[in-house]
This record gives C-alpha cells, sequence and structure tokens, in this order.
C-alpha cells in the first residue's frame, strides 16, 4: 500500500489557516506609514466633507476592505495593508469627531 490518497484532515486543516506576515523591519515601516496615512486622510476627509460624511465614508471604506481581507484564503498584501490603514483611517476619523468628555 502507498497510504492514503488524500492526507489526513488535521493536516488538511493546518494549510488553510491565515498566515500573518513576518514581522521585522520592513512590517514596522509599513505600519508606520499606514498610520500616518490614517492620520493624514482623516485629516483631510474630516476638514474637506465635515465630520459626518468623514465617518459615514471612512467607515464604508473601512468595511469593504475588511470584507476583502476576511474573504481572503490567504496573505495577500494589498487586502493586509488596506484593511491596517483603513482601521487607522476610520478609527481617526471617529476619535476627530466624537465629543470630548
Amino acid at each position: 500500500m502507498t497510504g492514503p490518497a488524500h492526507p489526513p484532515t488535521r493536516l488538511r486543516a493546518t494549510r488553510s489557516i491565515k498566515v500573518p506576515p513576518v514581522i521585522d523591519g520592513k512590517f514596522w515601516i509599513l505600519k508606520g506609514l499606514s498610520t500616518a496615512f490614517g492620520e493624514a486622510t482623516s485629516d483631510h476627509l474630516v476638514h474637506q466633507l465635515g465630520p459626518v460624511p468623514a465617518v459615514l465614508a471612512g467607515f464604508a471604506a473601512f468595511a469593504i476592505l475588511m470584507a476583502i481581507q476576511l474573504s481572503q484564503r490567504r496573505y495577500r498584501v494589498f487586502a493586509y495593508w488596506g484593511a491596517v490603514a483603513m482601521v487607522g483611517t476610520f478609527g481617526t476619523c471617529l476619535l476627530y469627531t466624537s465629543p470630548s468628555p
């Protein structure tokens, strides 16, 4: 006998795990740039569109990019970093438009 036609279920299941990017210097540089992008974009949106439209536009882009990211079967650069950038953008829009305590 040569063995089973398919690998055991346990081995097949581990192949579908989503693997994040390697955490190295390039990761931290891109993370810093995506945070700066989020800050600058949210500032621009709030000042150009106003608070409510900026938050709505930020939420729409955030929801779309998160749906794309969560639908991926493997790591894809655009989907991952797009979602990371929109977390910063939408989060900053919410922060700037929230009433102060």
